[in-house]
C-alpha cells in the first residue's frame, strides 16, 4: 500500500508498529533516531512519516520542521509520542505534523489515522500558483521563493493569492 518511514527510538515499539504496518501491506524503513531519519529522507520518497518526539541526534519536531522546509507539505506526518498536553499537540502541529497521536495507543487507530491521511492526499491535488520562482501554496498558506519559506499574515495571503491567480491583468485600487 505505502512506504512509510518510522522513528521510533524504542526497539520494542518500534517492532510491534512495523509488524503491524506490514500485515497491512505498508511497506515500513524503521530508524532509531531523528539523524538517520532526515538521512532516510535526503536518498528516499516516502508516502507517509511517523516520527517520535523524543529521539537522539534530532527530536521528531526539528526533523518535520526541516523535512517541511526542504519538501513542503505533501508527504502526510504523524507525531507519535508519550507527550500528550495540549501544549505538546499544539507545538506537533506547529512543526508541521498533520496527525499526532499519544502513546498509549490503539493500533487499530493509528491504522484508521494513516488510512484517512493516506486517503486524502489521493484525492486532493495540489493547490499551488506559480510565478517565475516564487510558489504560493494554497493549502499551508504559505509563500516559498527557491529554498526561503516566506510566512505570510492572513491579509499577505490574501493579497498575494488574489495577485497571482490575476497575473497579467491590470487591477484598480479597488479591488
Amino acid at each position: 500500500m505505502a512506504k512509510i518511514l518510522l522513528a521510533e527510538d524504542e526497539q520494542n515499539i518500534a517492532s510491534f508498529i512495523r509488524r503491524g504496518l506490514q500485515e497491512f501491506g505498508h511497506e515500513v524503513q524503521v530508524v532509531h533516531d531523528g539523524g538517520t531519519a532526515w538521512s532516510m529522507l535526503q536518498e528516499g520518497v516516502f508516502d507517509l512519516l511517523v516520527l517520535d518526539v523524543i529521539m537522539p541526534k534530532m527530536d521528531g519536531l526539528e526533523v518535520c520542521r526541516q523535512f517541511r522546509l526542504k519538501e513542503g507539505y505533501h508527504t502526510p506526518v504523524i507525531i507519535l509520542t508519550a507527550l500528550g498536553t495540549t501544549e505538546d499537540i499544539v507545538k506537533g502541529l506547529d512543526a508541521g505534523a498533520d496527525d499526532y497521536l499519544v502513546k498509549p495507543f490503539s493500533f487499530q487507530e493509528l491504522e484508521a489515522r494513516i488510512k484517512a491521511l493516506l486517503r486524502r492526499g489521493k484525492e486532493r491535488p495540489d493547490r499551488q500558483l506559480w510565478c517565475h520562482d516564487l510558489v504560493l501554496d494554497c493549502d499551508t498558506r504559505r509563500a516559498r521563493r527557491g529554498d526561503t519559506v516566506i510566512e505570510l499574515t492572513v491579509k499577505e495571503y490574501r493579497l498575494l493569492e488574489y495577485f497571482m491567480t490575476h497575473q497579467g491583468v491590470a487591477l484598480s485600487r479597488l479591488v
